[in-house]
């Protein structure tokens, strides 16, 4: 029972902003679909922020098999906690990888600044 796809949750559900894929022929079919739905999805109108969410809540949809090829047991403060979000795990001392989220939709000033400066702020 091989999985195609590590990655956390947060109050969303599964978040793709940080992600692991084993370098296997499935995950890499699993990776080629995703995209292939995204595209899909891209080409569609609607009022979904995050493409590929909405490509892998599809096809999660479609396979009910599919989230038993996919871990998310790594806690989000592990892999993919949040310097100024509020839809997850804030970034602490511990957290190995802080994800930058609303950069580009909102001016955030924790945006404006480098990373270093920013993190500074939260410690």
């Amino acid at each position: 029972d091989s999985k195609v796809l590590v990655a956390s949750k947060d109050k969303n559900g599964i978040n793709l902003g940080v992600l692991f894929v084993p370098h296997t022929r499935e995950a890499t079919r699993f990776i080629e679909e995703m995209y292939e739905m995204r595209h899909y999805i891209e080409s569609h109108p609607n009022e979904k922020d995050w493409k590929d969410q909405a490509a892998l809540n599809e096809m999660l949809a479609k396979d009910e098999t599919l989230k038993n090829r996919i871990s998310t047991d790594v806690p989000q403060g592990k892999i993919n906690s949040f310097l100024d979000n509020p839809d997850g795990t804030r970034w602490s001392v511990g957290d190995w990888v802080a994800h930058q989220v609303w950069c580009q939709k909102d001016k955030n000033t924790k945006c404006d600044v480098n990373f270093i400066s920013a993190a500074r702020s939260i410690l």
